[in-house]
């Protein structure tokens, strides 16, 4: 049992490794684009960029067991699409948008996804902890 353990703990560092090495060549492939072509994307759009993954993995890891659902992903679709949306249109009509906005924004859109999706999938529970052991 404590193989398993072992190999499961290797298998989501080799991961989270993996995914941090994919960042930064993607960051270092943009950085090197902009200074050869001389595009420079502003930071309120790479804060965008940035921020969004994280949004959803906040709110989508502690509903797994929706995952194999379709709908779940539809409903996580549309509020991408709406996060994006209205983020796109602030971002727009807002050029001074500081990226320090990004962090209480973040917060309460993962609160207002967070309650919709467990309205629409969770109807037994009622609530979900971001702490919970198995998540």
């Amino acid at each position: 049992m404590k193989e398993l353990n072992l190999w499961k703990n290797v298998r989501r560092c080799l991961l989270y490794v993996g995914l941090a090495l994919i960042f930064l060549a993607v960051f270092t492939l943009l950085a090197v684009l902009s200074v050869h072509t001389g595009i420079v994307v502003p930071r309120r759009w790479a804060g965008l960029v940035f921020w969004t993954p994280f949004l959803f993995w906040w709110v989508v890891k502690p509903l797994k067991r929706h995952w194999k659902r379709p709908a779940f992903w539809w409903a996580v679709s549309g509020l991408l699409i709406l996060h994006l949306l209205a983020l796109c249109a602030v971002l727009v009509h807002y050029p001074q948008w500081p990226l320090v906005w990004f962090v209480p924004v973040s917060i309460v859109e993962a609160g207002l996804y967070t309650v919709v999706l467990i309205k629409l999938f969770d109807h037994t529970r009622g609530r979900v902890s971001h702490f919970r052991a198995g998540g």
